[in-house]
C-alpha cells in the first residue's frame, strides 16, 4: 500500500501527542524495513544470485590479502553498502568482494575446461600411439624384404666388383646347314623339319594350326628334339614311383584322391589342369557318382605350404576337406629348374620377400640376402631364395608319406607321359576314349611371342628348350657362382637338372 502525508491539522496532533507519534513512527519504520527486505530480495534473486552458493564458506581473495567471508550479508547491510554506492560513485568492499568470488569461480570453471581439454589430446595421442605399434608389427610381418633389406642399406662396405656376361640375346634361329655348308633353302627346310619332328608333333597334336613350310619363323625357333635331350634326358624323371603301390592299398581306393603341390612358380596349375582334363579315379566314381573323380586342384595342407610339419599336414583343412583324411591324398608336386624359377621368382615374388632391386634380380652379392615367406598360419626364413627353392623341395624329397615329384619341363615335353604315370600311381584311370587333352594356354605368351599361332604351350616349348634361354636375365657371374656352390646336389642330382655353368657368356 501507498504511504501519504499527513495533513497539517494531524500534524499538529502528532506533536502533541506523544504516544501516536511513536506509533506512525514505528509504522514508518517497518515500512521502510519491509521495502529495504523486497529490494534485497530482489537483487539476491538478480546480480547477487551466487550468495547462496557460497554461504558459510571462507575463500581468499584474488590477491591473497585477506579472507572474505561467504555468509550473506544482511539487509540492511546491503542497503547502506548501495547508498554509498549511489552516494560516493564507488563500488563498496561488499560489492567488490562479490565480484572477485564471481571472478574466482569463472577461473576455475576455465581451469576444469582446461583439464578436460588436455586430457582429451592425452587421450588421443595414445591411441595414436597404439595404432603406430600395430602397424610397425603388420610391416615387420608382412614386409620383410623391406625391413630385411637395412643391413644392406646401412653397409659401410662396398659392393665387389661384378664380372658382366655378355648381354647379347640367345639366337633362336636353329637352322640346320647341309653338309657341304651351303644353304639350299629347300634341303636345309626339310633337314630342319627331320631334326624337329618331334617337337613339331606335340603342337600338331595339341591343335595348334601350325605349318612349318609357311611359318617359318616359327620353325626356326623352335628347338631341336637333341638340344632337348641334352639338357633333360630322353624321359622324364619322377620321384617317388616306389610309393606308388603303398598309396594304392593303404585304405579304400574309392576314398583316394590325387592333388598337386608345388612352390611358387612352379607350374602346378599345368598339372592339375592336365589331370582334371584327362584322369579319373575310376574307384571313387563308382562309390560316390560320376561327379566325384577325385582330382583336386590343391591339398588340404595349401599346395605352396611346405609338409615338413607333419602334424600341420594332417590336422589343417578348409571346410571343404575336413572330412578328408590328408594320407588318402597322392600330392604331385612340381619342380622347376632352379635357373628358371629365379627368374620368375625375380617377376612374381608371390608371398617371398628378400633383398633385391628390379636392375639387378636374383642378387646374391649383397650382404643380407635373407629370405622370408609368409604362409597362411605360418612364416618361413631361408638363408637366401635360392635357399627357399632347396629348403622347400628338401622336404618332399625326404617325406615319408606317398608323393610324386615331377618336373615341370617334363610337363612341356613329355605331357601325356607324365599325366599317365601320375594318374595310374593314384589309382586311376585314363579318358576311355584314349584321346590327350593338351594344356595349350597354360602360361601368358612371352614377350617374344610371334604369329597368330603362338600360345602359352609354344612360347614353353621355345623357352624351355634352349639351352641358351636358361641363362636369360643373369647379368653377372658373381651370381651364378653363388647358384651352383649353393644349390642342393642331392635335388639336382635327384631331378637330374643340368650343372650351372658360371662361365657361360663370359
Amino acid at each position: 500500500m501507498s504511504y501519504q502525508a499527513p495533513s497539517s491539522n494531524i500534524t499538529s496532533q502528532l506533536n502533541n501527542d506523544t504516544s501516536l507519534r511513536d506509533s506512525v513512527n514505528q509504522a514508518a519504520k517497518e515500512r521502510r524495513q519491509q521495502r529495504r527486505r523486497v529490494r534485497q530480495q530482489d537483487f539476491d534473486k538478480g546480480s547477487n544470485s551466487n550468495y547462496n552458493s557460497i554461504s558459510n564458506r571462507s575463500i581468499t581473495s584474488p590477491d591473497n590479502k585477506m579472507m572474505i567471508s561467504s555468509s550473506i550479508h544482511s539487509a540492511d547491510d546491503s542497503d547502506s553498502a548501495r547508498r554509498k554506492t549511489r552516494k560516493h560513485g564507488k563500488p563498496s568492499k561488499t560489492y567488490s568482494g562479490d565480484i572477485h568470488i564471481s571472478s574466482s569461480s569463472n577461473n576455475s570453471s576455465n581451469n576444469n575446461n582446461s583439464g578436460s581439454i588436455l586430457w582429451t589430446v592425452l587421450v588421443v595421442g595414445l591411441i595414436f600411439c597404439v595404432l603406430d605399434v600395430g602397424y610397425i608389427m603388420y610391416f615387420v610381418e608382412y614386409h620383410p624384404d623391406l625391413w630385411a633389406d637395412l643391413p644392406n642399406r646401412f653397409n659401410a662396405v662396398l659392393p665387389p666388383k661384378l664380372t658382366p656376361l655378355k648381354t647379347q640375346k640367345p639366337v633362336l634361329n636353329r637352322q640346320v646347314e647341309s653338309k657341304d655348308g651351303s644353304l639350299n633353302a629347300d634341303a636345309d627346310t626339310a633337314k630342319m623339319i627331320q631334326e624337329k619332328q618331334p617337337i613339331i608333333k606335340l603342337i600338331q597334336d595339341a591343335n595348334v594350326p601350325f605349318d612349318p613350310l609357311v611359318d617359318t619363323e616359327l620353325l626356326n625357333d623352335l628347338p631341336t628334339w637333341s638340344e632337348i635331350t641334352g639338357m633333360y634326358g630322353e624321359k622324364p624323371v619322377i620321384h617317388g614311383l616306389e610309393m606308388c603301390e603303398p598309396f594304392r592299398t593303404h585304405s579304400d581306393p574309392a576314398d583316394h584322391f590325387v592333388s598337386t603341390a608345388g612352390t611358387f612358380n612352379s607350374g602346378t596349375n599345368l598339372m592339375a589342369e592336365l589331370l582334371i582334363a584327362n584322369c579319373r579315379m575310376t574307384e571313387r566314381m563308382k562309390k560316390y557318382g560320376a561327379i566325384n573323380r577325385g582330382i583336386r586342384w590343391q591339398v588340404p595342407w595349401g599346395k605352396h605350404t611346405p609338409p615338413g610339419d607333419n602334424e600341420y599336414r594332417q590336422t589343417h583343412k578348409t571346410d571343404k576337406d575336413k572330412n578328408i583324411d590328408a594320407n588318402d591324398i597322392l600330392p604331385a608336386v612340381t619342380i622347376r629348374d632352379p635357373l628358371v624359377w629365379l627368374q620368375s621368382m625375380c617377376r612374381h615374388h608371390y608371398a617371398a620377400r628378400w633383398p633385391h632391386t628390379e636392375n639387378h634380380c636374383p642378387d646374391f652379392t649383397l650382404p643380407n640376402i635373407k629370405a622370408v615367406v609368409h604362409y597362411a598360419e605360418m612364416s618361413k626364413s631361408h638363408d637366401s631364395i635360392l635357399h627357399l627353392w632347396n629348403d622347400w623341395y628338401t622336404e618332399y624329397r625326404t617325406a615319408t608319406f606317398p608323393h610324386l615329384i615331377v618336373r615341370f619341363e617334363d610337363l612341356v615335353f613329355h605331357p601325356e607321359d607324365v599325366t599317365k604315370q601320375v594318374c595310374e600311381c593314384a589309382g586311376g584311370q585314363m579318358r576311355k576314349d584314349k584321346k590327350f587333352i593338351y594344356i595349350v594356354d597354360s602360361a601368358k605368351k612371352g614377350l617374344a611371342a610371334h604369329g597368330k599361332n603362338r600360345t602359352g604351350y609354344v612360347d614353353a616349348i621355345v623357352k624351355y628348350g634352349s639351352a641358351a634361354r636358361r641363362y636369360d636375365g643373369y647379368e653377372y657371374k658373381e651370381d651364378l657362382e653363388y647358384i651352383r656352390k649353393n644349390v642342393d646336389p642331392e635335388l639336382m642330382k635327384a631331378m637330374q637338372y643340368p650343372d650351372i655353368d658360371p662361365n657361360h657368356n663370359v
